[in-house]
C-alpha cells in the first residue's frame, strides 16, 4: 500500500482474516520474503497458494503418461479429483471441497489502514473486526 500513501491512513479495508491462518502461514510469508525478497503482493495469496496444491495434488492423481512418454491430464477426472478433495491441509486451514468445487472456507476480517500498511507491511497485522467465532 505504500503507493496509497497517507492519504489512505484511518481507511478500513476487507480482506481475508490472516490471523485465522493455520500454523504453517508464517512458514510460509518467511520462505516468500526469502525466495522473493519483498511481501506477498496479493490479498489472496494464501488463497492461490492451497488452490495451486490441491490443482497440483489432483494433476498426479489422474495424470496419464502415453506410449511415447507423452504426459496428458483428462480435463473431467482432474475436475472430479479436485471436487472430490477432503481434509487438504492449507496454510488458510483444512480444506475440503464440494460437489461445484468451492474448496475454501473464507474467514473474512475488516483491517484499519495505518503507517504500517502505507509504509510497506503487508499482510496487515491484526484486524480492527472479525467476526465471532
Amino acid at each position: 500500500m505504500p503507493s496509497a500513501g497517507a492519504p489512505a491512513e484511518g481507511m478500513y479495508l476487507s480482506s481475508p482474516d490472516f490471523t485465522a491462518f493455520g500454523p504453517g502461514y508464517a512458514d510460509f510469508l518467511t520462505k516468500h520474503q526469502d525466495k522473493y525478497g519483498g511481501n506477498v503482493l496479493s490479498i489472496f495469496h494464501a488463497h492461490a497458494y492451497d488452490a495451486a496444491n490441491i490443482m497440483f495434488n489432483a494433476i498426479e492423481e489422474v495424470a496419464v503418461e502415453g506410449p511415447n512418454g507423452e504426459l496428458w491430464v483428462p480435463k473431467g477426472a482432474l475436475r472430479d479429483a479436485i471436487y472430490a478433495t477432503q481434509n487438504h491441509q492449507g496454510i488458510t486451514g483444512t480444506l475440503s471441497c464440494n460437489e461445484n468445487g468451492d474448496c475454501s472456507a473464507p474467514v473474512i476480517a475488516i483491517y484499519a489502514v495505518t503507517d504500517r500498511e502505507t509504509g510497506g507491511e503487508w499482510p496487515p497485522a491484526e484486524p480492527f473486526w472479525r467476526p465471532e467465532n
